[in-house]
């Protein structure tokens, strides 16, 4: 279709749905509007791009769509003419026309717009606080951007953005989130045409990028030689991959742990075709343990292997994160030996988080330890809630916890030191569950010290979910402590535990 059938089409389109007086609303007559380009690097009427500003602008406030004519529209444009025209009516996403154009640059937005877009939203809209990020919220539904749906998972929900597409939310992370690309082998080719460029994804969840032509591995898409424009094209997509992918597998990291925690079912065929056949995914269930009918495997490659990597037949019944209060203690071993003869962290504690038997808890286990409510913030996931402190003229203390309980004091200051700690004097699980267990392992940790210094003996309940490198120093502070029956228990421990482990250090305490 030449340019001049073009404007007669979208200048009709734009009187058609009155855009001069949306224009208007938008608060944008008298902007100049750039010049943008069609696929084919001829210049494009100006009524496409107006047209495609109103169309959907006029949707501001009203709920989103998508409009079919208008993504019709931009298909004509070269994407990134688009972009870098949706920057100059925004003044490059910091002027006054910035809120104006948003729902265009949702819809249209690359991923460097979106993330501008999402670092910025509390002073982009001119207000502070919820209402900007509720607008930012409805807006964000129209972009297909892997930023937009990060974004919206961490703030928001994605069930607003899953109807919009007439799909289910798992839908959504199997297809704008975990889906980088790779084949089956877990690569990614980009073709420069000059040389192609192997993007390999590792067991760390890194990439490494492998220079066809050079015979070597790089840092970067190569830029000598090669078109700009697929240069362009393969760097913003292993820009998104480099941004997102650690993104991705903490999203999915959170779903499954809340999953160890829950014992939550997959049936056996669904878990096969999310795990088996995406590379990442695969990765994933790497650096995990799983339970099929109380017997428990992993994966190398798309191959489930046991403990002694040889391996194991998938059946029917569901699967299941495995636990290790459900595992015999020479399976966690072996898992232990499995993990770090493989130089593989997981993506939680899972085989080195201590388990415990429900006779051998007391509920003043706590009693006596000082906590800094600080190691209790932002683990909801674990079902804590807390709020810990005193100003001059207010004072919040609450602790609560899923599952338990709990009865908590303030801690006297020691020595003038004025943080406010607090006390677990009394904690009893109404359950003894997987999240129970997981609870008391978590606190169990951040009282490891107050502990081995009160020369608790009970402290060794604990010692299977750390390293030899931790052990030696619990070593040491039992020493200076002088608490003789723990250093004692400690020292038997490393000697009956240890003695065919190196040392080491992938898992420290998280604070």
């Amino acid at each position: 279709m030449c340019n001049s059938s073009l404007q007669v089409e979208y200048a009709a389109k734009f009187k058609e749905i009155k855009g001069l007086n949306i224009i208007k609303k938008m608060k944008l007559l008298g902007v100049a509007m750039p010049k943008v380009k069609l696929a084919d690097g001829t210049d494009a009427p100006d009524e496409l791009f107006r047209f495609l500003l109103v169309s959907y602008g006029s949707q501001m406030g009203k709920g989103y769509h998508f409009d079919s004519d208008s993504d019709a529209a931009a298909k004509l444009l070269s994407y990134d003419s688009l972009c870098e025209a949706m920057d100059v009516v925004s003044n490059h996403l910091d002027g006054p026309n910035y809120p104006a154009i948003l729902p265009l640059l949702c819809r249209y937005g690359n991923a460097k717009q979106i993330k501008i877009l999402t670092d910025s939203w509390k002073t982009w809209y001119g207000q502070k606080g919820r209402k900007a990020q509720a607008v930012l919220i409805d807006a964000l539904v129209l972009s297909d951007t892997r930023q937009a749906v990060v974004w919206l998972e961490k703030n928001a929900s994605l069930e607003n953005y899953a109807k919009l597409r007439g799909i289910t939310v798992d839908e959504v992370y199997d297809r704008n989130l975990f889906d980088f690309g790779f084949d089956e082998s877990g690569k990614r080719i980009f073709d420069l045409g000059v040389t192609m460029i192997e993007v390999t994804l590792t067991p760390a969840l890194g990439l490494e990028l492998y220079d066809t032509a050079k015979k070597k591995t790089v840092r970067s898409i190569p830029k000598r030689e090669v078109d700009p424009d697929i240069q362009k094209k393969a760097a913003d997509d292993l820009a998104d991959m480099k941004q997102n992918l650690k993104k991705a597998a903490k999203i999915k990291s959170d779903h499954l742990y809340a999953a160890y925690l829950d014992a939550a079912e997959f049936d056996a065929e669904e878990w096969k075709k999310t795990y088996l056949t995406n590379p990442f995914l695969r990765q994933i269930a790497r650096l995990l343990v799983w339970n099929q009918a109380g017997c428990y495997f992993t994966l190398i490659g798309d191959n489930p292997v046991n403990s002694d990597e040889q391996p194991f037949m998938l059946g029917e019944e569901p699967i299941r994160v495995a636990h290790p209060m459900e595992m015999k203690q020479e399976e966690i071993k072996a898992w232990q030996q499995y993990f770090s003869s493989n130089d593989l962290k997981q993506l939680f504690l899972q085989v080195w988080e201590p388990a415990y038997q429900e006779a051998d808890f007391r509920e003043d286990r706590y009693e006596g330890c000082r906590i800094n409510p600080l190691y209790l913030k932002s683990k909801q996931k674990l079902g804590i809630e807390c709020e810990w402190y005193e100003a001059e003229y207010y004072e919040s203390h609450f602790l609560r916890i899923e599952g338990f309980d709990v009865d908590a004091q303030s801690a006297p200051y020691v020595e003038g030191d004025k943080t406010e700690y607090l006390e677990i004097t009394s904690l009893c699980p109404k359950t003894w569950n997987r999240r129970a267990s997981s609870v008391i392992a978590y606190l169990d940790r951040i009282t490891v010290w107050n502990r081995v210094r009160k020369d608790d003996i009970t402290v060794m309940d604990m010692m299977p979910g750390f390293t030899l490198a931790q052990i030696t120093e619990f070593i040491s502070e039992a020493q200076e402590a002088n608490a003789n029956n723990v250093l004692a228990a400690l020292l038997e421990y490393k000697n009956n535990n240890f003695s065919d482990f190196d040392p080491m250090d992938e898992f420290t305490l998280e604070w």
